[in-house]
């Protein structure tokens, strides 16, 4: 199994392309090897890259396939894989059925929520101030109704699933803005 699929063994054509799949991917991200077409075929081309990387891993040298190459491309290909991958995502809003963060609740969800809120501040300007206290205060509340206003969110003083998500929409696109 290679980046998570699943293959028949006996595909002869499928096992190849996986492993050239996975050879390419090394070649791309390091250029010490020939880039080879992932096409299901086992030719000159696909033999050499083998050659060339089982002796950069001093592995026996063969142009072959063997074990030892096939765990070494694909431990070295999914590193390759988890370094270049984004950041796993956090869902710290609870996902219960009509929970709402209210006026007066004390907690890290609401930290969460007011550091947030202070991020967009470059964007949205009539925020305010919002203190970073975890309680859901007056100013946490008017930084809110502003948020929802500008979103076309009908404005209230919680912060339910709707208002939640769109504030991580917006914090995601401000943080990960190109500068």
């Amino acid at each position: 199994m290679a980046d998570g699929i699943f293959f028949d063994m006996n595909d002869e054509e499928a096992v190849i392309r996986t492993f050239q799949e996975m050879l390419r991917l090394i070649s791309l991200a390091e250029g010490n090897l020939p880039t080879i077409a992932v096409d299901g075929v086992y030719g000159d081309g696909m033999e050499e890259a083998v050659r060339q990387y089982q002796a950069q891993k001093k592995l026996p040298v063969t142009g072959k396939v063997d074990a030892a190459t096939w765990n070494a491309v694909t431990e070295h290909s999914e590193k390759i894989r988890a370094a270049n991958a984004p950041p796993l995502g956090i869902t710290p809003f609870p996902d219960l059925r009509g929970y709402e963060i209210k006026c007066g609740e004390h907690s890290n969800l609401v930290l969460l929520l007011q550091i947030v809120l202070e991020a967009l501040r470059a964007v949205y300007d009539d925020f305010g101030e919002v203190p970073l206290t975890g309680v859901y205060d007056n100013r946490t509340m008017r930084a809110i109704r502003c948020f929802q206003q500008k979103n076309l969110i009908s404005p209230c003083d919680y912060v339910n699933k709707t208002t939640w998500n769109a504030l991580a929409r917006q914090y995601n696109m401000q943080v990960n803005k190109s500068e």
